[in-house]
């Protein structure tokens, strides 16, 4: 479902938590969404809804378990584990810190005459 999501999939609720966090819509949201229903405040709506979260955990459902994950799911590939995520985030920051210094290093000519 992660995988599949896009950034268009995703909203800020305060259903899982009682604080804002970004998640993955699926039908527990959904229905949460069409009812109206207001959460309880934080830690209160954790707790209240844990022994939902553990069920579905013990059961592999991805439904109503929150499925929390930022704007940047799509890019995420099919069979990528965290350590090739962590991997690639760092190949990319050095490859941009690499760039950023090459580019410091160039002389800059100053266009104002003394």
């Amino acid at each position: 479902m992660i995988v599949r999501s896009t950034e268009v999939d995703t909203l800020i609720t305060h259903l899982f938590t009682g604080r804002p966090a970004r998640s993955i819509r699926n039908h527990f949201v959904e229905k949460y969404l069409e009812s109206g229903t207001k959460p309880l405040t934080w830690p209160l709506q954790g707790i209240s809804a844990d022994d939902i979260y553990s069920e579905s955990r013990k059961q592999n459902l991805a439904d109503p378990y929150p499925l929390l994950a930022g704007q940047g799911s799509r890019l995420l590939k099919r069979g990528q584990n965290a350590k090739d995520i962590i991997n690639e985030i760092v190949s990319s920051a050095n490859s941009i810190i690499s760039s950023s210094v090459i580019m410091n290093t160039l002389p800059i000519s100053d266009s104002k005459e003394n």
